[in-house]
């Protein structure tokens, strides 16, 4: 266990200086979402691909289906990342996973930890037990549509500062202190690698990476669907979209997933 009790700021500077200039990172202390921040710049056409928006704390952080994610100052990575991809919108499903595949390589560099597994569509786990999640979202701008991808690592969080119990974070599962200047640096340079192969059609070798590193498929599942019907399934496999097949032959592209033991 390497938790850090005073963990240091985020610099714009030391992860500018180990990025690519595709990317513009901004900091900012406190907000009360880096997703909704972005969207309302893209909204406004204030914003261009490759804009980061980064924060030691928010304090109405959004997760998927419209949860909520809060965590103590400086002990999370929160960011979220603008993109106008140039591929057409219904080739955008595959950016989740990909971005999920590109956190799951830096959380192994950085902190040394080789045995996460991806729960779909894209939660990290660690002994099946969540430290980061991300969230999809496309949004309008003035030159037509973008993707924000909204990341949230549990980085230096304590066992009473963990939000649920089947939760963890990677100071709690890592020998090594983590610097979050360094962890996020990592992530941008394993996801620019990733977008850009997508971006010139790469979608099988995406999906060829990710399929290793789930724990969903193969497994026996539960989903929840937005209109809360709930489902019983062996997960089979991912349809070249990145939506999860079911044995039955039903297809799903949004649900909350939880895996039987």
């Amino acid at each position: 266990m390497a938790v850090d009790p005073s963990p240091l700021a985020l610099n714009a500077e030391k992860i500018s200086s180990a990025i690519s200039n595709y990317w513009r990172v901004s900091i900012t202390p406190e907000t009360t979402s880096t997703q909704n921040d972005l969207s309302h710049l893209a909204r406004n056409g204030r914003v261009r691909s490759g804009d980061i928006c980064v924060t030691e704390f928010q304090s109405a952080g959004r997760g998927r289906l419209d949860r909520t994610f809060v965590a103590p100052e400086k002990s999370a990575l929160l960011f979220s990342i603008f993109l106008e991809p140039k591929r057409g919108s219904n080739h955008w499903g595959l950016l989740s996973l990909l971005a999920s595949v590109a956190v799951h390589g830096a959380i192994s560099e950085v902190g040394g930890i080789s045995h996460a597994t991806i729960k779909w569509p894209n939660d990290l786990l660690i002994n099946e037990k969540k430290c980061a999640g991300l969230l999809s979202e496309v949004v309008a701008t003035d030159k037509g549509l973008g993707v924000i991808i909204g990341i949230g690592i549990n980085v230096d969080m304590n066992n009473d500062q963990l939000p649920i119990p089947t939760a963890t974070s990677l100071g709690l599962e890592s020998t090594k202190i983590i610097d979050r200047n360094l962890l996020l640096s990592e992530i941008l340079n394993h996801f620019e690698a990733r977008f850009l192969a997508w971006e010139s059609g790469a979608d099988q070798e995406i999906l060829r990476e990710y399929l290793p590193l789930s724990s969903t498929i193969g497994r026996d599942i539960e989903v929840t669907m937005a209109d809360g019907q709930v489902i019983q399934a062996n997960a089979q496999g991912l349809t070249t979209s990145g939506q999860l097949v079911l044995a039955s032959g039903q297809i799903i592209s949004v649900g909350d997933v939880r895996h039987l033991r």
